[in-house]
């Protein structure tokens, strides 16, 4: 194993500087302890930002695998956003307006018809771990889509690999947190398990109506997402995280 990034003698013109470099030697210590290499462009920008933007060292230990929590790759932006003519609700900056339904997606035609969009943008994910990701789903049909107790609606999903090929088509199931109808658009949180291996993955989060059919293959837009699976970290790795927690409370009281 390499050696650990000293800072001792190193001068910084910011404490922002101080706090980016310290954020860094974290995850060096953390990849080099468990993958043997350096941290990769995607865990720099991600974990330094949270860090860097007011992020808690325990929160952040809670979210990486074999951790006490969920991976969370996307952020509720608030409540369950819905579209209804006598209604309106709160709804994140980024989505679009209440009175449009994603125009810029084109339905497709079919009983099930409906547009699945990301809310919030997809950030890391491990091999083998759960993560959770938060969706909008606008229903363009006829029919209520809920998750009762005779033919449910679900929320699920597809993983597939850079070849094309389908590796997992029956994901974990998550219910939907409340009805929606017709003309209406509501957030869902989604669970998945990635896949056990690390790679290049095009996740599909679609909707099946049991005992009815896939919703993509009959009128539903489902959202594909291009995504990177990482290595994930082992129980030892979590414990040098921990460890480390001392040095950055330490940097906290010292620039306060």
């Amino acid at each position: 194993m390499t050696q650990p990034i000293k800072h001792n003698n190193v001068k910084y013109g910011s404490l922002e500087e101080l706090k980016l470099a310290h954020a860094k030697t974290l995850l060096h210590h953390a990849c080099q302890a468990q993958f043997k290499r350096e941290p990769t462009s995607n865990e720099i920008s991600y974990w330094c930002q949270f860090l860097l933007n007011g992020g808690n060292l325990h929160e952040m230990l809670k979210r990486l695998p074999d951790g006490p929590g969920e991976i969370v790759i996307a952020q509720p932006s608030g409540a369950s956003a819905s579209v209804q003519n006598a209604e309106t609700t709160s709804e994140p900056d980024h989505v679009v307006a209440p009175d449009k339904l994603s125009p810029e997606v084109k339905p497709k035609t079919g009983a099930h018809q409906g547009v699945i969009t990301l809310v919030g943008n997809a950030g890391l994910l491990y091999a083998g771990r759960p993560a959770k990701l938060y969706v909008l789903v606008e229903n363009l049909s006829a029919i209520t889509w809920v998750s009762g107790q005779i033919q449910p609606v679900f929320a699920c999903y597809h993983w597939i690999d850079k070849t094309g090929n389908v590796i997992i088509y029956d994901g974990i199931r998550s219910r939907l947190p409340e009805a929606i109808e017709p003309a209406v658009r509501k957030q869902v949180p989604v669970s998945v398990i990635a896949p056990p291996i690390a790679g290049e993955y095009t996740l599909e989060i679609t909707l099946v109506h049991e005992g009815v059919t896939w919703m993509e293959d009959d009128g539903l837009t489902s959202l594909r997402l291009e995504l990177t699976v990482d290595p994930s970290l082992s129980e030892s790795g979590l414990k040098i995280m921990k460890e480390l927690q001392w040095a950055k409370e330490s940097a906290a009281e010292k620039f306060k």
